[in-house]
């Protein structure tokens, strides 16, 4: 624009300053003479550019290219694809701190590792796969926490059923209940020995309402298996007066218990008692 009757005026002069952030690229930079021109503006160059200064801080320079030799110079690892050997991934294993096998430990408390077929097997594949021994302890203490509590689980989900079918059982026998439980503990009393009890009551048998009754069953067999033959000698018939009053009284003693009174065992006894009084002119009732 001119002014009427004035010169022209001359152009304005703007100077620019790098956008913060980015770095200076003018020519108020001053590089050093043998640093290579295609660099000249480098951001990893250009960070180190004091504005106020007017020039780099060769301090700070020097200091990161010392650390960026140690970490050149440093173990690495570099990490395997989809292309690389057994050996690759065996390298990288070694580096991370994979054991030799002899070396390989897992101290889980409560497991000898040298005898357990089990926990050397499974000490072969981790090895094998590569899996540090920390990593590897850590799901075995996994595994064995979830097999806790799965066996607990179990075990109450065990007892609920048992406890659900003893109750069945109550309702099934009612009033004789507590007489029929009786005759089954008499009967397993008589056939296990204390071992062989602890055995079945580990296994859950007592719990298992059919075991029950078939111990109730074998309770009643029990009493046909102590008629003739399992008594003092009776081919002649009994030893005396008393002896055939006393199978009498043991025998109705028997048979006033609900569970018992109709026994064919103890009818059969009842039967043989009075034939042999009748035979022998005995009052056996007195």
């Amino acid at each position: 624009m001119s002014i009427i009757g004035g010169a022209e005026p001359a152009p304005a002069t703007i100077t620019t300053e790098p956008t913060p952030g980015e770095p200076a690229t003018g020519s108020e930079i001053k590089y050093p003479e043998s640093f290579p021109a295609e660099f000249h503006g480098n951001a990893n160059v250009m960070k180190f550019y004091d504005k106020e200064a007017g020039d780099f801080n060769y301090g700070n320079m020097m200091t990161s290219l010392i650390h960026a030799q140690k970490l050149v110079g440093g173990d690495k690892i570099l990490v395997p694809n989809k292309d690389s050997s057994a050996d690759d991934w065996k390298n990288v294993f070694n580096k991370l701190g994979l054991p030799g096998r002899e070396d390989y430990k897992l101290n889980i408390e409560g497991v000898d590792e040298t005898a357990d077929d089990m926990t050397k097997g499974f000490i072969d594949k981790a090895h094998e796969l590569g899996i540090l021994p920390q990593q590897a302890k850590g799901v075995v203490e996994y595994f064995n926490e979830a097999q806790k509590g799965q066996e607990t689980q179990s075990d109450l989900d065990a007892k609920d059923a048992s406890a659900l079918a003893l109750n069945n059982l109550k309702a099934e026998w009612k009033g004789t209940y507590d007489d029929n439980i009786a005759a089954v503990n008499d009967a397993v009393d008589k056939i296990f020995t204390a071992e062989e009890k602890q055995v079945a009551s580990d296994a859950g048998y007592f719990s298992d309402p059919l075991f029950v009754k078939m111990m109730h069953t074998v309770s009643g067999k029990l009493l046909d298996d102590s008629t003739l033959s399992g008594q003092a000698p009776r081919i002649g018939g009994f030893e005396g007066e008393q002896a055939l009053r006393d199978e009498y009284q043991t025998v109705m003693n028997k048979m006033a218990q609900p569970e018992f009174k109709n026994s064919p065992a103890l009818q059969r006894r009842l039967t043989h008692a009075l034939e042999q009084a009748a035979a022998k002119g005995i009052e056996i009732y007195r």
